[in-house]
């Protein structure tokens, strides 16, 4: 595998946006030295993008490779730029995001100078149509907007992902993944499908092979919201979307921290983790109950929280015996027993 960095955009009738896209990565600054490219790949789009995407880019030696993937879906669109790639770095550039001039330099200097980094991320920076509420600004982290962290390095377990939004991937532990047993569980956006999560899942995944995450706020780009999607009702499906991936991110969790003692029963005994669960509910039907009652003003993180927890517990009770197959999965898999950063990839 060459080493250089290759862009992925996963493009879904974005014929409005792509060229702003484009243009931002065509004015990119010290990369003379570095070899890269920018692969698109039109996930069964249904606009005229692919035509303006070609007529758009005009850089004179990053070429811009243009490929088809039908099926629907962000992470179907994703694998697809990840095999086509070229190069040992990929920056996942959504089809509504502007990087700045230093974006790609930046990025590749970043996993040159820490091989122990397996996915580096950015700050997103709000680019709006209009103005968007003041309640927005409370939930911006679940649009990819905003600081990951408190300053340059290492991402906390205690948050444990990265925005899938200018993501830095290392692209030999992403094939490592894609060419083993491992397969994501959160498939992505599907269409006008609210189905979160997958990012955190892939960085959770690259944690358990024993790889860090980094943040790095010169990383910026701006992210392109559109009127539509400052929407009281979407962000509340989007919570809602959160709890349910929550069940799923916690399977990773167990193996990330290795629950002992009661933690440890509960997790891997089917009766005391359904009762456990149940507990959890009925000590939170006051708080749900209150919140059906008082309706609660457009903005309220209060409902939030409520969508959240009822989106987690609507997923497990309807999904017991998916996630349970899940779990199963995930313990016998053999791409967890396996120190990628000591094989030779």
């Amino acid at each position: 595998m060459s080493k250089g960095l290759s862009v992925v955009i996963c493009s879904y009738n974005s014929e409005k946006r792509i060229k702003k896209v484009l243009d931002c990565l065509a004015n990119q600054e010290n990369c003379e030295n570095i070899l890269w490219e920018v692969i698109m790949v039109d996930n069964a789009s249904t606009d005229n993008v692919v035509e303006v995407a070609r007529q758009s880019w005009r850089h004179p030696t990053v070429p811009l490779h243009i490929f088809h993937e039908y099926k629907q879906g962000q992470s179907y669109a994703t694998r697809t730029g990840f095999e086509k790639a070229t190069y040992d770095v990929v920056v996942t550039v959504d089809d509504d995001n502007y990087v700045c001039p230093t974006y790609i330099s930046r990025a590749f200097k970043i996993m040159e100078e820490h091989p122990e980094v397996g996915i580096a991320g950015g700050r997103g920076i709000g680019y709006f149509d209009e103005e968007p509420p003041a309640w927005f600004k409370d939930v911006e982290q679940g649009f990819a907007i905003g600081p990951q962290a408190e300053k340059e390095g290492y991402v906390s377990n205690e948050r444990g992902y990265l925005y899938g939004a200018g993501a830095v991937i290392r692209k030999p532990v992403y094939d490592y993944l894609m060419n083993s047993d491992f397969e994501l569980i959160l498939k992505g956006r599907i269409g006008k499908s609210l189905v979160a999560g997958e990012d955190a899942e892939r960085c959770q995944a690259f944690c358990i092979l024993g790889y860090k995450l980094w943040y790095d706020p010169k990383l910026e780009f701006q992210h392109h919201m559109a009127s539509k999607r400052i929407d009281w009702n979407y962000t509340r499906k989007l919570y809602n979307s959160f709890g349910r991936a929550s069940n799923y991110h916690e399977l990773y969790d167990d193996i990330l921290n290795k629950p002992k003692g009661l933690r440890f029963l509960i997790r891997n005994v089917l009766f005391l983790n359904i009762l456990k669960m149940t507990y959890s509910y009925l000590i939170s039907l006051p708080f749900f109950i209150k919140i059906k009652i008082s309706f609660p003003k457009e903005g309220s993180l209060e409902i939030l929280k409520y969508d959240f927890m009822n989106g987690k517990y609507n997923e497990y009770y309807l999904n017991l015996s998916k996630i349970r197959r899940f779990r199963i999965k995930l313990k016998k898999a053999k791409w967890i027993n396996s120190n990628v950063q000591n094989k030779s990839i």
